[in-house]
């Protein structure tokens, strides 16, 4: 800053120079509040992220667990595991359909 405040004073030698800064500094001060606002709202959203995929989990597990004498006796009857998982699927790949064109509608205005 030395060079600055001789450039300042070989103009005017009776100006004062207090607290010279770069507008580098001006400019970090500025965006602190800009970043810390930014990673809050990315931790929040992190947070709504896990939260939909733990919801999502559990209303899977209890849709599973409300079929599990239905899944037990197809398997019984001899139902293959791949023709078992298309028909549990089957009805929430409707659900999960609806859903995300709603998601979609709801987004796109």
């Amino acid at each position: 800053m030395r060079e600055e405040e001789q450039a300042v004073w070989s103009v005017d030698a009776n100006r004062p120079l207090v607290d010279m800064r770069t507008m580098d500094y001006y400019y970090s001060r500025s965006m602190a509040r800009t970043s810390f606002t930014l990673v809050m709202l990315g931790a929040a959203a992190g947070m709504a992220l896990l939260l939909g995929v733990v919801g999502l989990y559990g209303v899977i597990a209890y849709s599973a667990s409300q079929r599990r004498r239905e899944i037990g006796i197809r398997i019984a009857l001899g139902r293959s595991a791949e023709t078992l998982r298309g028909c549990l699927c089957g009805r929430d790949w409707c659900w999960r359909a609806l859903a995300w064109g709603a998601g979609w509608r709801w987004l796109s205005g």
